[in-house]
């Protein structure tokens, strides 16, 4: 229908309805339009030769360049690293390397940390066992103390306390020491003479 539209001339457009003359009119009009836009988008032939082709070549090379030096970190200037003074760009090797002694040094605090934190929570456990085992000690003295008292309060296998027997005697020896020496640190007192008084009748 387009085609038709081309090669009608005018006097076929007068010829036909005023309405339909218009609308081919303005088709025809638009069809136009659309062939010089092809025309003037439509890139231009250029030989390899031209300094137009060479300039054209190098963009893709310094946009590549660009982005290149986009990419890099920003300079670092001053004492601010592990590594000493740097200045100019960081590369991955050099950010590696001051990442992997950050993540050392944080290793060795973190080892330090717990070890200083078992070794307190050791020496608590120790007192605390030491404690226990002293207030042990202790009870178990005084049970065997109680068992050797308790040992002499019950007869022998012939049926005899010869043990209860033999702490008696003890007792005995002890307290036959002590009378005697009671006895021979008292003088002896004088006689005493009584007198009948005498009575008168």
């Amino acid at each position: 229908m387009h085609a038709i539209m081309v090669f009608l001339s005018d006097s076929h457009l007068t010829a036909i309805a005023p309405e339909v003359s218009v609308q081919i009119f303005f088709t025809c009009d638009l069809i136009e339009r659309r062939k010089r836009f092809l025309a003037l988008s439509r890139p231009c032939p250029i030989s390899p030769r031209s300094p137009t082709a060479a300039r054209d070549q190098s963009i893709p090379a310094l946009a590549a360049h660009h982005l290149h030096q986009s990419q890099r970190l920003p300079p670092i200037n001053g004492p601010g690293t592990k590594s000493g003074p740097y200045s100019g760009y960081a590369s991955k090797a050099w950010l590696q390397g001051e990442f992997r002694q950050d993540l050392d040094e944080l290793r060795r605090h973190v080892d330090e940390y717990v070890s200083k934190r078992e070794q307190r929570a050791f020496d608590l456990e120790r007192t605390a066992l030491k404690a226990e085992i002293g207030h042990l000690q202790k009870r178990l003295a005084e049970t065997e103390a109680q068992v050797v008292k308790l040992q002499t309060m019950l007869p022998d296998e012939e049926g005899e306390f010869k043990s209860l027997r033999a702490e008696l005697d003890e007792l005995e020896r002890v307290r036959r020491r002590i009378t005697f020496v009671t006895c021979t640190s008292v003088r002896p007192r004088r006689p005493v003479l009584l007198c009948r008084a005498s009575v008168r009748p």
